[in-house]
């Protein structure tokens, strides 16, 4: 992915599939024209940042948006497969935050998964299948290596204004996984 930085807006480019999504900030004024966008993100999709309500069926996503301090702008979620106990809590009927509907499958505009994303108050809706113009890509678990795929947390934080603080959070990891690695070599070498 690449993320390319504008006065009013910034375009994040999903390298994988060539989708581009026009972030315009919040109280800017109107969304940039066309004509300021570059050719290839005239006809993308554009999210007023940062943005206030999120949902997913994907599973990866969430530990991602539990790193962000992003869970209490869940609207729907899939909790089939989550292992939080914040985000379980917050799904849980009785607490009411968020929507859980269990199990997008199978998919289809008509879904009741998709129909709740559509009638909710999410307009971002992370790795697709609301069928609608608020899906975006998340191809962390394609990306070869695992540093690789920790760095999608910069992605997701984008559309959030978030960038710093996946940065730091990216930097923990990285920190971790060469601590990690230098025990295991450090151990071979015994």
């Amino acid at each position: 992915f690449s993320i390319e930085y504008f006065h009013t807006f910034k375009i994040v480019r999903n390298l994988k599939n060539a989708k581009v999504y026009v972030l315009h900030q919040c109280g800017a004024g109107d969304a940039p024209a066309a004509a300021s966008l570059p050719s290839d993100a005239v006809d993308a999709p554009v999210f007023t940042v940062p943005v206030q309500s999120w949902s997913t069926g994907d599973t990866t996503s969430l530990a991602f948006m539990e790193l962000l301090g992003l869970l209490n702008k869940a609207a729907v979620i899939d909790p089939s497969f989550a292992s939080s106990s914040c985000l379980l809590k917050l799904s849980a009927p009785e607490c009411g935050v968020v929507d859980g509907v269990a199990n997008p499958w199978p998919p289809g505009e008509h879904s009741a998964y998709s129909y709740a994303v559509r009638n909710s108050s999410s307009t971002l809706h992370i790795a697709g299948g609301s069928y609608s113009s608020r899906d975006v890509d998340f191809a962390a678990t394609s990306d070869p290596g695992v540093l690789a795929r920790a760095e999608w947390i910069k992605y997701i934080a984008a559309f959030f204004n978030l960038e710093p603080h996946a940065n730091r959070v990216f930097a923990e990891i990285k920190a971790e996984l060469d601590a990690g690695r230098e025990w295991a070599d450090a151990a071979a070498r015994l």
